[in-house]
């Protein structure tokens, strides 16, 4: 119990729902069974302990869980191997459609898969975010490689959401902002890494690969398309 500083994990638990991040882990369970009384003005600490006490009447005393110390962040440890079951089912958990797990499942056996998330960076990230977050999380647990995509150039073309003199100090801004949100929810950064548009949008083979594309698809397949990914508005920029 002295070893325990209850201030500091009530205003840990003030910013996360465990001191693993967004999800329980063994951590919660054997600090919970090392306190016997909480100061009644460390309100996060209580709704914690009331919660873990619940989890362990209705799951046990082991959680197999991620280990994390709350002082020291860079404690996480992942399991160190899971099975191409385990790793499938992080994968294709939560989702409202998976294609081809026959073919996932016959790739884990032979290697780790890559993964492609973008998003573009027109203004801050919001709570929502946390909704991709926690698959990306998903993906990483797996020990997928996963690269995000950064649009800095296309958030400037979506009706200029992103001013030109800023896309820079706002790509970093993002970037900061996700590791910190995947941080946050325990989840391993090893395999993560980032793109920015620009890194290849204003290269000349890219370019030449726009006119390609241009002289092959109509109008409105275009349109169609766009309709997709940005809001529509009556007198779009050419």
């Amino acid at each position: 119990m002295s070893n325990l500083d209850l201030k500091a994990i009530d205003g840990l638990l003030g910013k996360q729902s465990y001191l693993s991040g967004f999800s329980p882990s063994q951590l919660d369970i054997d600090t919970h069974q090392q306190i016997t009384n909480i100061p009644e003005e460390l309100v996060h600490l209580k709704r914690w302990y009331k919660h873990i006490a619940h989890i362990i009447k209705s799951k046990g005393s082991t959680l197999c869980l991620p280990c994390f110390d709350p002082n020291n962040k860079s404690s996480l440890k992942m399991p160190s191997k899971l099975s191409v079951e385990e790793k499938k089912e992080l994968i294709t958990r939560n989702l409202q459609e998976t294609l081809g797990e026959d073919r996932l499942l016959e790739t884990l056996k032979t290697r780790d898969v890559n993964i492609y998330w973008g998003t573009a960076t027109t203004g801050k990230p919001h709570i929502a975010y946390f909704v991709p977050m926690s698959k990306i999380g998903d993906f990483l647990k797996a020990g997928c490689e996963v690269t995000i995509l950064l649009a800095d150039l296309h958030a400037y073309l979506d009706n200029m959401k992103a001013p030109w003199d800023l896309l820079a100090l706002r790509t970093k801004y993002y970037k900061e902002v996700i590791k910190s949100m995947l941080r946050s929810i325990g989840v391993p950064l090893e395999k993560l890494k980032f793109v920015q548009g620009t890194d290849y949008q204003l290269s000349k083979e890219y370019t030449l690969d726009v006119y390609r594309l241009s002289s092959i698809v109509t109008e409105h397949d275009a349109k169609k398309a766009g309709a997709e990914v940005v809001k529509q508005v009556d007198h779009p920029f050419t």
